[in-house]
């Protein structure tokens, strides 16, 4: 409901921030546009595309990364994002992804360094940053709390949006 300049959820469990999650990406590319059927292969050329002709130490933010939507391999399960793939598109541009959840998200490790996390970065309460066996950061958060280091670089000028009516907006 809006009353001004405010927007006042309807009934929303106190522990989830989806509606401000919603406001906030606005701001940023929505991997959705690629439309039903899409490829990983796809969703990574989105993002180079988008990064590309990027100024050294720019943000790019997308959000509606659906591993589960991009085919399920035997013995491997859904292809994520991470260092490795991330950083094969830019290690010069802060590349940050949010899922379609809303709960993981991903970024190059030009953001981490960026954000001034690192693996000895305590997560904020009910949140985490990936570690790998080494305990060496992976490139991947779980929980909201977690993307605060990032999100605090969202740009605020530009938006790109998905037309209406794909995935999700049925």
């Amino acid at each position: 409901m809006f009353s001004g300049s405010e927007l006042l959820a309807g009934v929303v469990e106190k522990s989830h921030a989806h509606t401000v999650t919603a406001i906030q990406n606005a701001y940023i590319v929505d991997l959705r546009s690629l439309g039903p059927g899409s490829t990983y292969e796809e969703v990574l050329a989105q993002i180079k595309e988008h990064v590309r002709g990027k100024n050294v130490g720019d943000w790019v933010f997308f959000t509606h990364f659906a591993p589960s939507l991009l085919g399920f391999i035997p013995g491997v399960g859904f292809r994520q994002l991470g260092f490795e793939q991330l950083d094969r598109l830019s290690t010069s541009v802060n590349i940050f992804v949010e899922s379609a959840t809303g709960h993981r998200a991903y970024a190059n490790s030009t953001a981490f360094a960026t954000a001034g996390v690192t693996a000895k970065t305590l997560a904020p309460p009910h949140s985490s940053y990936e570690v790998d066996v080494k305990g060496e950061l992976t490139g991947v958060m779980s929980e909201p709390p977690s993307f605060g280091p990032f999100l605090k670089h969202k740009p605020k000028d530009k938006v790109v949006r998905a037309p209406v009516g794909r995935y999700w907006d049925a």
